[in-house]
């Protein structure tokens, strides 16, 4: 029995995954924790990210603080504002050429289809 030693304790925090988007967001989702009616968005409105830790979030919802843990958020993307260097950008024209709008036609003998059955 003197040989005999207690297995060693196992580790309480599992390594946390975040995903890269997560990490480096300005604003997140929230999930609510609901009853929700037919059709109702699982998640909040879009909230702005505060800070960051290892396993939660601080953000700000309506002027106050939050801590929220990471497994209830979803980050959101927004789309970039335009910039004044964004409309030197040269863009399609809208007018198509009569080329792209009709196929350039054969001067073969249109035969007319017929069906298996001759008609």
């Amino acid at each position: 029995m003197r040989d005999i030693h207690p297995s060693p304790t196992r580790q309480n925090s599992k390594p946390t995954q975040v995903p890269p988007d997560l990490a480096t967001c300005e604003f997140v989702f929230v999930l609510v924790d609901a009853v929700r009616k037919p059709l109702q968005a699982p998640y909040a409105k879009r909230l702005g990210a505060i800070s960051r830790k290892v396993k939660s979030f601080v953000i700000d919802r309506n002027g106050c603080k939050d801590t929220d843990g990471i497994e209830r958020l979803e980050f959101a993307y927004v789309h970039k504002r335009p910039t004044p260097d964004d409309e030197n950008i040269a863009t399609p024209s809208d007018k198509l050429s009569h080329s792209h709008l009709h196929p350039a036609s054969t001067n073969k003998a249109q035969t007319p289809s017929l069906t298996k059955s001759g008609r």
